[in-house]
Order: structure tokens, then sequence, then C-alpha cells
């Protein structure tokens, strides 16, 4: 996809000698809605049956809403976010807004029947704050191929990142 590879060449060159980027993804909080060619953004992610059975809110002070939206990077020492910057068609990376170690990380991830088109990330940080996100696994259409950075983002976490149903 040439959004993951226009973030992926503008951080390579930010980051340090021998640290190298193993997955990026973008990250929503709303489901696209409509049609697939004119979708309609309006549905969070919290209606999801992942996040209703579980009690999920926003509002709770243990959401890491500050890292909503943003772009999640993940190389082989650490996990990136930075906010997204739309000076183009594509958007590309902006302002980095965290940095935390890779292994203060936990990713459990989530492709419901009603998630045909993404995939949802829950993750839980080292101080049990959490980020509960979306992030497309078809290019553009649901009819796309499907892309491959969620799936190298679940490789990326390894042994910390579980797959869980509903």
């Amino acid at each position: 996809m040439i959004l993951n590879r226009r973030i992926r060449t503008k951080l390579t060159k930010l980051l340090p000698t021998g640290e190298t980027i193993e997955a990026t993804v973008a990250l929503q909080t709303d489901l696209p809605t409509g049609s697939p060619h004119r979708p309609v953004l309006g549905r969070t992610c919290l209606g999801l049956p992942y996040c209703r059975s579980r009690g999920l809110d926003f509002d709770n002070p243990r959401f890491r809403v500050d890292l909503a939206n943003t772009i999640l990077t993940v190389t082989n020492r650490r996990v990136l976010f930075h906010a997204v910057k739309q000076s183009s068609v594509l958007p590309t990376p902006g302002d980095q807004v965290a940095d935390e170690p890779l292994n203060s990380i936990s990713l459990r991830w989530y492709d419901g029947d009603e998630l045909s088109t993404t995939r949802l990330l829950h993750l839980t940080f080292a101080d049990r704050c959490e980020l509960i996100q979306l992030t497309p696994r078809r290019g553009g259409t649901f009819i796309a191929k499907p892309l491959a950075e969620p799936d190298l983002l679940v490789e990326a976490f390894g042994a910390s990142a579980t797959r869980v149903e509903a």
C-alpha cells in the first residue's frame, strides 16, 4: 500500500542505526459505513460486540485518547505513535506523540464478522492504560486485496499479541 511505503520511508530516516521498522498502520476510531466507494464515518468502534461485551468507554481515564487516530509504528525496539499530517492526498506521519518500549505494551486483536475490512487493536500499556483503535485490513474497497501490515503488526508484538473473540 502506498501509505505504508510513504510512512516507512519517512520514519526510517529518523531511526537510529540498527533500529528497523517491523510494521506501521494507521489507527482510526470510527468504522466506515455506507458504500465501499463513498464511506461515511460515524459508527464508533465502541459499538462493536468486542467493546460492548467488555463495557469499554472512552470517557474512562485509563483510555489513551491522546493516541487516537494516529500512525502506529513498531520497530525492533519500541512502539512509536505519530500525529497524522494531511499534507497531501495521502497522509504522512507528523510529530511524534508517544514513544514506548516494545516490551511494555501488549496487543489483543479482533477480526469479527462485522469487521470485514478492519481489525480492532486493543493495546495495554505498562501503566495499565489502554488504547482501542481500528486499522484497515483491505486497501480502499471491500473487494481490494488484503494488506500485509496488520499481520506484520501482530508478528512484531510476538508473544505479547493475542487474538481474542467477542
